[in-house]
C-alpha cells in the first residue's frame, strides 16, 4: 500500500469533519439572519407604534392610555434589547463556526497537498522501477545477442 493510499481514511474523516463544520456554519448563519430580521421587525414596529401614538397624542389621550403606551413601549424596548443580545450572541457563534470551518478546511487542504506529493513520489518511483526494468531487459537482450 502506498503512502497516498494509507492517508485515504484520514482524508475521508477530515472531509467529513469539514462537511459537518460547513453545515454548522450554514445553520449558524441562518440563525443569525433570522435574529437580525426579527430585530429589524421589532425596531420597525416600535417606530410605527411611536408614529401612531404621536398621531393619537395630537388629538389628546387619557392618562390611562398614556400609561398603557409607556408600559407597552417599555416592554417593546426590553424585547428589542433582548433581541440585540441574541444577535450579538449569534454573531459571535457565527464567527466561531467560521473560524472552526477555516481551520478544518485548512487541514483538509494540507492533507490533500501531502497526498498529492505522496502520489507524485509514488509515480516517480514507479517510473524509475519501469525504467530500471527496461534497462535490465535491454542489458539481457544485449548479452544474449553477444553470446549468439
Amino acid at each position: 500500500m502506498t503512502k497516498s493510499q494509507r492517508l485515504k481514511p484520514v482524508i475521508k474523516v477530515s472531509e467529513t469533519r469539514e462537511r459537518d463544520a460547513a453545515r454548522a456554519l450554514a445553520e449558524s448563519k441562518h440563525m443569525l439572519v433570522e435574529r437580525q430580521a426579527r430585530l429589524v421587525d421589532l425596531n420597525a414596529y416600535r417606530e410605527e407604534y411611536t408614529a401612531r401614538f404621536s398621531t393619537w397624542g395630537k388629538n389628546g389621550i387619557s392618562a390611562i392610555q398614556l400609561n398603557e403606551y409607556r408600559v407597552f413601549l417599555a416592554n417593546l424596548n426590553a424585547a428589542i434589547t433582548y433581541q440585540e443580545k441574541l444577535v450579538e450572541n449569534g454573531q459571535r457563534e457565527f464567527e466561531d463556526k467560521l473560524r472552526i470551518w477555516h481551520q478544518v478546511r485548512g487541514r483538509v487542504k494540507a492533507l490533500n497537498g501531502i497526498v498529492e506529493r505522496y502520489h507524485q513520489d509514488d509515480m516517480r518511483a514507479a517510473t524509475r522501477r519501469e525504467q530500471s526494468a527496461e534497462d535490465e531487459r535491454a542489458c539481457q537482450i544485449k548479452e544474449k545477442s553477444k553470446n549468439s
